[in-house]
């Protein structure tokens, strides 16, 4: 239960990017330590998402580890805490570009857009946003020490692929999240 409330096959489609961003540039990072430490991050981001969002999980019937119990909610705050700093440690120990960007991805992606007063996983324009972002920053961490106009470039597919995703991914939720009072894009702007 544990390992499934990480969500790890979420994790495949960021390595995918992130493997893009590395064919993408000449950067010499090793890709395995890339790939564990942006997966204790996505996974401490799913688990502060679930953490936050156990009335809307139980009203659209998904992710029931910890909005039904199964796991204790203190033992998964505790576990996404471990991964931020496994995380964030490991990113700063390839480098400080890897660290900044690792903390700015924590910073995003597992606060912002999940914890209160902001909350952005909730707005129709910054849910959308922050995933897009994700995206990036997967495709970035790939590339880093390398950031020039042509991985700014090459990343555009990348972010339209990711912001297609965040549209599409509030569509099945549209009635738990009405239940909850999101105004998430497909809420907002209807199915069509």
């Amino acid at each position: 239960d544990y390992f499934f409330l990480l969500r790890p096959t979420l994790f495949f489609p960021l390595w995918t990017v992130t493997l893009a961003g590395k064919f993408n540039s000449d950067s010499a990072a090793p890709i395995g330590y890339i790939f564990i430490f942006l997966g204790a991050l996505m996974g401490a981001s799913y688990i502060i998402n679930q953490i936050v969002d156990i009335e809307g999980d139980r009203d659209n019937n998904k992710l029931f580890l910890v909005a039904e119990s199964y796991v204790d909610k203190r033992i998964a705050v505790i576990l996404a805490l471990c991964l931020i700093i496994i995380g964030i440690y490991g990113f700063f120990t390839l480098g400080w570009q890897f660290g900044l960007l690792s903390l700015l991805f924590i910073l995003v992606t597992g606060l912002l857009y999940n914890i209160k007063p902001f909350a952005f996983k909730d707005n129709p324009f910054l849910g959308p946003m922050v995933t897009t972002f994700g995206g990036a920053a997967a495709f970035f961490l790939g590339a880093l020490p390398t950031l020039n106009l042509h991985i700014l470039y090459k990343v555009i597919p990348y972010l339209a692929a990711f912001g297609a995703v965040a549209f599409m991914t509030t569509i099945p939720d549209i009635e738990g999240d009405k239940q909850a009072g999101k105004k998430t894009f497909a809420v907002t702007f209807g199915f069509r």
